[in-house]
């Protein structure tokens, strides 16, 4: 069974209160040391309990280097290039925020429902680390989008809110219904996860 948006979206708020929603209104400060390695921490979590490292030391420094490339390859692409690159869902009803920030952090949001599964469910321990990165790079993504979304006069409380209201879950229980739909979005989401991913191995 797929994870519920509400926790998801809810670690996605946890690392928005690490950076701080002021600090991330700028975009020069779109990912502050302390959420870079809140990130990191994070993936090195998820790899640990996947499998436990020889050298733990190695590990967080190792986790570190693929956040900074992560965030290296957002901002080559620009935040114009992270709303062109949001992950399009034509066989979905996607909600509207009638915001393209909005919107555009809802889809990467969605990768992020199937990369969880993937991360907890997956009999293949590379399958499951390949889940524990693409959560760290498209969680990024969403928080790449966060400084213009505010910057246009966006609210930060409306993003927990958006990801995890009705809309939102009437999308995600129709994912959790239907292997077809399933299938769709991470056919959909693979391409993107990798082109974040490209530079940080």
């Amino acid at each position: 069974m797929l994870p519920r948006m509400t926790r998801t979206a809810r670690a996605l708020a946890l690392v928005l209160v690490v950076g701080g929603a002021a600090s991330l209104a700028a975009q020069a400060a779109w990912l502050p040391d302390e959420a870079e390695r809140a990130m990191a921490g994070q993936l090195a979590d998820r790899l640990t309990s996947i499998s436990k490292p020889r050298d733990p030391a190695g590990l967080a420094e190792a986790t570190r280097k693929i956040v900074q490339a992560v965030r290296g390859q957002l901002e080559s692409w620009t935040a114009q290039g992270a709303l062109d690159k949001a992950p399009a869902f034509p066989m979905l009803k996607m909600p509207s925020a009638n915001n393209r920030h909005l919107d555009a952090m809802a889809r990467y949001q969605l990768c992020n429902l199937v990369l969880f599964r993937q991360f907890e469910s997956a009999a293949d321990a590379q399958d499951r680390r390949v889940g524990a990165f693409g959560l760290t790079a498209v969680t990024m993504a969403v928080v790449y989008l966060m400084p213009p979304f505010v910057a246009a006069g966006g609210n930060p409380d409306r993003v927990e809110a958006f990801l995890t209201g009705a809309p939102m879950e009437r999308v995600n229980t129709d994912i959790q219904q239907k292997p077809d739909l399933l299938a769709h979005v991470e056919r959909q989401c693979e391409p993107i996860v990798g082109e974040l991913l490209s530079t940080a191995f």
